[in-house]
């Protein structure tokens, strides 16, 4: 959640239901050196929307894990949809970790143009009765807001 104020405004949820700020991952000094590739699939990862009372820009959660040593990092430029994301992270690691040599760019472009091409969609499950049950995610929206920062390959 990035909010209008200070660091302390912004956070992230953690599983637990904890809130873990920009100021407390600032100041922690968390160390991401041995992370080859940081995925942030919530929302607004990428977005650095709020400023400090002093003025100061404050950072993307995704350029602040990376100035913590995450050689790349998948990030979000707006809201998602759990659904489609849910979808779209599994095919980008499937290709990831399928095609020895792909790299993270190629990945994420191939995920991207399955979406967008409808060749990856949601499979309706036995139990499915609902309209939406071979939904496809073709609209920028589902796919566009994942971007990579950092070493690409």
């Amino acid at each position: 959640v990035f909010r209008p104020g200070t660091e302390a405004d912004s956070f992230l949820l953690l599983g637990d239901g904890q809130r873990l700020t920009l100021r407390e991952l600032r100041v922690a000094k968390y160390n991401f050196r041995e992370v080859d590739l940081l995925t942030l699939s919530a929302c607004d990862t990428a977005v650095s929307s709020a400023t400090e009372v002093s003025g100061r820009e404050i950072e993307s959660l995704g350029m602040l894990a990376q100035q913590r040593g995450a050689r790349a990092v998948m990030a979000t430029l707006w809201p998602v949809a759990d659904d489609s994301t849910s979808i779209f992270m599994s095919a980008f690691y499937r290709l990831l970790t399928g095609q020895p040599g792909l790299s993270k760019a190629d990945a994420l472009r191939q995920a991207q143009l399955g979406l967008l091409r409808g060749e990856i969609i949601r499979q309706a499950s036995p139990s499915d009765t609902t309209k939406a049950g071979n939904a496809t995610y073709s609209h920028p929206f589902f796919w566009a807001p994942f971007i990579l920062i950092g070493d690409w390959r």
